[in-house]
């Protein structure tokens, strides 16, 4: 069925780029599923070319626009991608003093073509147990001292790290850290989908901010399909009214 190309519900990479959007960074993208962070509602994602331009990109606008756009751009890239292509672009920055903020996307695997593993997962292509790349411990040696990792289901604390990061004058990533939601362990678990209670929603559309597939606001009441919904509740942080709540108190 024709649909608009949007990220999945409950994806990770969705409080990333509400913050992104929030705070007008520049935003220099990569190849993967987070390139959809380009698109509205999220309009989240400036340029992209190909895997691991991003942080190249968004080093190369500095020098040029130094002046005027150093605390506004970011670079994002996947984990799959940062290991693939975006450590020496990342060791650029670091040896002629750049000042880019990168946000590294690691949602536990390489999402875009089918959930391969790679160096990060601490499993071979094999499913053979390997050792995981220590992203933080990587990074630092490269001689980023700004690391910082968030929970981008966590809306203000990951706001914050980026605007932190965002005006540092010296190199600075910010690590997004939660697993992809099409994982089988993740699809596994648990998940209580959300409603939104008519008589309490005045109509807003702030739910609608976050890009969700599963919310529909074709109608004046948005309305959020129970079989879609994976209890994210990043659409319910976003709610000022105390209208969109667990189905049945939370039971299932």
């Amino acid at each position: 069925p024709v649909r608009p190309p949007v990220l999945c519900p409950g994806c990770p990479h969705s409080g990333v780029y509400f913050a992104l959007h929030k705070l007008k960074a520049v935003v220099t993208g990569d190849i993967g599923c987070y390139t959809l962070g380009a698109l509205p509602p999220f309009s989240a994602i400036d340029t992209t070319f190909c895997m691991g331009a991003g942080i190249g990109n968004a080093f190369g606008m500095e020098k040029v626009h130094r002046e005027t756009m150093q605390k506004k751009l970011v670079a994002v890239i996947g984990d799959s991608t940062f290991l693939h292509s975006g450590i020496a672009p990342l060791i650029d920055i670091v040896f002629n003093n750049g000042v880019t903020t990168i946000v590294l996307m690691d949602n536990s695997t390489t999402g875009m073509t089918g959930h391969q593993q790679h160096p990060g997962m601490g499993k071979t292509i094999r499913d053979e147990k390997t050792y995981a790349i220590d992203y933080e411990q990587l990074i630092r040696a490269i001689g980023v001292r700004h690391v910082r990792v968030v929970d981008p289901y966590d809306l203000v604390g990951t706001e914050a790290a980026l605007k932190d990061a965002m005006a540092l004058n010296e190199p600075a990533v910010v690590i997004s850290r939660r697993a992809c939601v099409l994982l089988e362990e993740e699809r596994a678990k648990e998940h209580t989908p959300y409603e939104v209670i008519g008589d309490l929603c005045e109509e807003c559309d702030l739910c609608l901010k976050i890009g969700c597939p599963a919310i529909d606001g074709s109608l004046p009441v948005p309305e959020i399909s129970k079989e879609r919904c994976i209890g994210c509740d990043l659409c319910a942080k976003l709610c000022h009214f105390g209208a969109i709540v667990p189905v049945n108190g939370g039971a299932r």
